[in-house]
């Protein structure tokens, strides 16, 4: 694939918020960045971590708003002088925001966007189900204004073809989830010292209530009082004071860790015994995927979509039913496994920047 030093492209995220779709853009126009393509970075605002992704040289520009339609004049008025041939963003609302505003432009920009996640179907409110449907009747409305639709897995396509989304438009592409020098930064010794002797179980992500991590910590519970085991939990969110008080209900806070954010999570993917998520639906999910590239065994709840790709790995094991007595017995009976850990060749490059710069990139200039 050639790369055209003179093609301009405009990445756009509302924020810099902590997510793998936040992330696989920021990685995307990096790589674009160091092919010597002209990258603009816009963002709506810039609060979140993943703001320290971004190269440094990159053009950014940030519109400073704590509501995405805020944004219209100024990223109108942006595209008009900048004159970008590409945009690219992702986020429903950043996608719909883009599908309308392209009408407006004085310049035919090429607007490529991303699906990010499948629509639940279960365990929804009533404000939930609304919000769903009303969000469906825009994608039917203005999806087919964008030039390509990248959907993350089958169950999205099926998804977007169902609102109306022209089959031509639409391309599933694998995020990119292992990054450069995966390996390298996996190998880093950057733990905690109250972590460096310590077997522990691993979860990486937000803390929302989809993710289910009550459930694990429920399930958690359990497991410790048969074997001797920590939990870690990476990442931030609006379950966090939830979760730490169903920790002290427990009494458990001497084997549950809170981390928070942290840039780098691969050195914990590879220490640890187990990676479990018990989301109820997922995209892709980048932190399962990279702790199988680690060689960690992962136990997962089934979702909708889940990467067929990832099921002939034997170092998956997906519940079909989240039972927690099922969950806990899988639990126990991986942990007290002892396998050396390789890291997985197959996984690197399925999932690796490389092909997914590929893929965009004929998207960008075919």
């Amino acid at each position: 694939m050639s790369f055209k030093r003179n093609t301009k492209i405009l990445f756009f995220l509302p924020s810099f918020e902590d997510g793998g779709a936040e992330e696989t853009l920021i990685s995307l126009a990096n790589q674009l960045y160091k092919k010597k393509t002209k990258v603009f970075f816009v963002v709506g605002n810039s609060n979140g971590n993943n703001k320290f992704r971004i190269e440094k040289k990159i053009n950014f520009i940030n519109l400073n708003k704590d509501r995405l339609i805020k944004c219209f004049t100024l990223a109108k008025d942006l595209i008009d002088k900048l004159e970008p041939e590409v945009v690219i963003t992702t986020l429903t609302h950043s996608n719909l925001f883009f599908c309308f505003l392209k009408y407006f432009c004085r310049n035919n920009f090429k607007l490529i966007i991303r699906e990010t996640n499948i629509t639940p179907t279960k365990n929804l409110n009533l404000l939930q189900l609304l919000k769903i449907n009303f969000f469906k009747i825009l994608k039917r409305i203005f999806y087919n204004n964008a030039d390509f639709v990248i959907a993350i897995n089958s169950k999205s396509k099926n998804e977007l073809q169902s609102l109306g989304v022209s089959n031509n438009k639409i391309k599933i592409l694998n995020n990119p989830s292992i990054k450069q020098n995966f390996i390298g930064n996996s190998n880093k010794k950057i733990f905690e010292k109250k972590l460096l002797n310590k077997k522990f179980i691993l979860y990486v992500g937000r803390f929302s209530k989809h993710k289910n991590l009550n459930l694990l910590i429920d399930i958690f519970n359990n497991v410790q009082k048969k074997i001797d085991i920590n939990l870690v939990l990476i990442g931030q969110g609006k379950e966090m004071s939830k979760l730490k008080n169903l920790v002290d209900n427990y009494n458990i806070k001497k084997k549950v860790f809170f981390l928070g954010y942290k840039f780098n999570p691969l050195p914990y993917m590879k220490k640890a015994k187990l990676y479990v998520s018990f989301s109820d639906y997922e995209g892709q999910p980048n932190s399962v995927i990279q702790s199988l590239g680690c060689g960690t065994s992962v136990i997962i709840k089934s979702f909708p979509g889940l990467n067929k790709k990832l099921k002939e790995f034997d170092e998956l094991i997906v519940l079909n039913e989240l039972n927690n007595l099922k969950a806990e017995t899988r639990i126990l009976k991986n942990i007290k496994k002892n396998n050396r850990k390789n890291f997985n060749r197959e996984i690197i490059k399925l999932f690796g920047e490389k092909q997914f710069l590929h893929n965009v990139s004929k998207l960008i200039y075919d």
